[in-house]
C-alpha cells in the first residue's frame, strides 16, 4: 500500500478526528482548537510567564514538554476534557466556559490516546510518570463527564512503573489496562467498568509490555513496546488465553489504530536500547492483524533523546478510514511538530 500525506498546517498534535464530518481537536503548545458541528472554539490553558516565552518556539515546547497533553470529547460532544501540565480542565462548549476540575497526583498528563471515555460520561485514566520508586499507581474514574474524580484501582508498590492507557474491549465491554515497564511489571489488568472484578494476565516479561491494544473477535493484538529486547506483534487468543509471537518489528510499538474500513495501523518508535533496530520511525498497515506491510518511514532527527524526545508517530482518536486518517510526529527529520491528513491506496 502507498501512503499519501497532506500536512495539516495548524496542528502540532491532532487529538481527535472524525473523517466523516471533519470534527477535530488539535493543539500547538497550550493552545487548543475544537471544531465541532462546523463551529470553532479556541482555548488557551495556563502557563507561567517563563513557559509562555519558551512556548513561542517549537524547540522550547519540545524541550520543556509544553506540547504534551490530552484532549477528550465527552458528554455527547458538549464538552472537552484537557489534561495539561498536571491539571484536568473541563471546557463546556455550550457555555464556552473553562474550569480546572482536578489536579493530577503525579505526572503531566496521560499517555496519548490513553484516556477512555465510555458513552461520553464514564471517563478513566491511568497514571503515567517516571515512577523510579515503583510506588503504587492509580486508575481514576469519573462518572459525571470528568467534572469529579475518584480512585477506582491501584497497584501494589513495586508491581508497576506506570500505566500506558485504559482501553475498552468492544466485544466484551471489559476494560483492559497495560502496565509497564520492567521485569515482573509487564502485564494486563482486565476489569468490569466498575472495577468490582479485576484479574491480571501476563508473566511480567517484555512480551506483555504494550502501550495500545487492538481488539478482534478472536484475539487481542499489540506490538511490544520494548527497547530492551526485539519487538514483535503479539497475539493473545481469547479462547485458549495463549500468547503467541508474530511478525518482528524494527523497534518498540507505542501506538496502533483500527480504522473503520478494516485496515489496522501500527507505528514503531526510535529510542535508545538494544531492541531498537532502526534509526527510523515506521508506519505499518494490515487487514488481517497477522501480516504487516510497511507504508512509510521517517528518520530520527539529530536532537538528543534525553532532552528533545524520542522519534514517535501517533494517531488520533475518533472514527477514521484508510482514505482519510491523521497522525502527528515528534523528533523526526522534517516532520517534527507537524500533523498530517493521510490516505492509504
Amino acid at each position: 500500500m502507498k501512503l499519501t500525506l497532506k500536512e495539516y498546517q495548524k496542528a502540532e498534535i491532532i487529538h481527535y478526528y472524525d473523517s466523516s464530518n471533519g470534527d477535530k481537536i488539535y493543539s500547538t503548545g497550550n493552545k487548543f482548537t475544537i471544531i465541532n458541528n462546523d463551529k470553532s472554539y479556541h482555548v488557551g490553558l495556563e502557563l507561567s510567564i517563563a513557559n509562555k516565552i519558551a512556548a513561542l518556539l517549537r524547540v522550547g515546547r519540545r524541550f520543556f514538554r509544553l506540547d504534551k497533553g490530552n484532549a477528550v470529547l465527552v458528554d455527547s460532544g458538549k464538552a472537552v476534557l484537557f489534561f495539561y501540565r498536571g491539571w484536568i480542565y473541563y471546557y463546556d462548549l455550550l457555555e464556552q466556559s473553562l474550569e480546572k476540575v482536578h489536579r493530577l497526583r503525579a505526572g503531566r498528563n496521560a499517555l496519548h490516546c490513553g484516556v477512555l471515555a465510555i458513552a461520553g460520561k464514564h471517563i478513566y485514566f491511568g497514571e503515567y510518570f517516571m515512577n523510579w520508586e515503583f510506588d503504587p499507581v492509580y486508575v481514576f474514574k469519573s462518572s459525571d463527564c470528568g467534572k469529579t474524580w475518584r480512585r477506582a484501582f491501584q497497584t501494589e508498590k513495586g508491581d508497576a512503573f506506570h500505566i500506558h492507557g485504559i482501553y475498552q474491549d468492544r466485544f466484551t465491554g471489559q476494560i483492559w489496562i497495560p502496565f509497564g515497564d520492567f521485569a515482573g511489571q509487564c502485564r494486563m489488568a482486565i476489569a468490569d467498568p466498575d472495577f468490582n472484578n479485576v484479574r491480571f494476565i501476563g508473566d511480567g516479561s517484555q512480551d506483555w509490555r504494550a502501550v495500545s491494544l487492538i481488539f478482534s473477535e478472536t484475539s487481542v493484538v499489540w506490538g511490544m513496546d520494548s527497547p530492551l529486547v526485539d519487538s514483535h506483534i503479539m497475539h493473545f487468543d481469547r479462547g485458549s488465553e495463549v500468547l503467541t509471537k508474530g511478525q518482528a518489528m524494527p523497534g518498540p510499538v507505542w501506538y496502533s489504530k483500527s480504522l473503520e474500513d478494516g485496515v489496522h495501523l501500527m507505528q514503531t518508535s526510535v529510542e535508545p536500547g538494544p531492541g531498537v533496530k532502526s534509526s527510523k520511525a515506521h508506519i505499518y498497515s494490515s487487514r488481517d492483524l497477522v501480516s504487516w506491510e510497511e507504508v512509510a518511514s521517517f528518520e530520527k532527527d539529530s536532537y538528543p533523546f534525553r532532552y528533545f524526545k524520542y522519534g514517535v508517530i501517533a494517531f488520533a482518536d475518533g472514527p477514521q478510514t484508510s482514505k482519510n486518517f491523521t497522525f502527528h510526529a515528534e523528533a523526526l527529520r522534517g516532520i517534527d511538530g507537524k500533523s498530517f491528513i493521510a490516505t492509504l491506496t
